[in-house]
This record gives C-alpha cells, structure tokens and sequence, in this order.
C-alpha cells in the first residue's frame, strides 16, 4: 500500500518554494530519491514508506484499511521472516483463524502529499 504513497516532480518543486530549512532539506532528499528511483526503476516519482504509518496515526482515516490474517513466515524456507497476509473471509475461515490486524489497503495520495509539504512548511 505504501506504494501508493508517492511523490512526483511537483512535490518536489512545493517543497524548493517553502522559506524553512527543514523543507529545503526535505527538497534535497527528495530530489535524491527521485533521481534514484528513475534510474532503478525508470519511475518519475519516489515512494514515501514510513511516513504512511506516522500519517495513519495522525490521521486515521487518510489510509483505507481491512481486516487481514496476518502471520510471519518462521519456517527455514527462504520465505522466512516475510509478511503473509490473507484478507479473504473464506480462506480465513477455512484455516480456522480470525482477522488479526488491521492492514492499510490504499490512501488518499493527495492528501498525503499535502500532510508532508504542511509539516516541513510548519518545521523550522
């Protein structure tokens, strides 16, 4: 989900028009990451991952969530550690298990972007 949490060149050029120095940080790091992610992916944006969960916090209903099974893969397989979860009601039941977490499934984009460009213009 929290790659649907990208920026794009105009954030970017948001962020180079705010007077404080945390948004002119903010700006290099994402032109950075802009960059960056062009050259791997051949991309024009970049994704913002932990902001989401900070945001979410913040503002519960900015990310759209559903209940999910949510277990942590502990066998030796190289699948080992990795995240599997499984929101279909029929397939939960059928492995006798309950939705256990709350799993954020999209976001207002937009609004995001605006969350990010308002804390770096409030910061000093």
């Amino acid at each position: 989900m929290t790659h649907q949490a990208v920026l794009f060149e105009p954030a970017l050029e948001r962020l180079r028009g705010l007077p404080t120095r945390s948004a002119a940080v903010g700006a290099e790091l994402a032109a950075f990451a802009l960059a960056r992610e062009g050259q791997w992916y051949g991309t024009p944006r970049m994704s913002v991952h932990d902001a989401v969960a900070v945001a979410h916090l913040a503002i519960p209903d900015l990310v759209g969530v559903a209940a999910y099974d949510v277990q942590v893969d502990t066998g030796m397989g190289p699948a080992r550690g990795r995240t599997v979860c499984d929101g279909l009601p029929m397939r939960i039941q059928r492995k006798g298990r309950t939705p256990n977490a709350q799993v954020g499934i999209g976001i207002d984009r937009d609004r995001f972007e605006d969350l990010l460009v308002e804390a770096f213009a409030n910061l000093p």
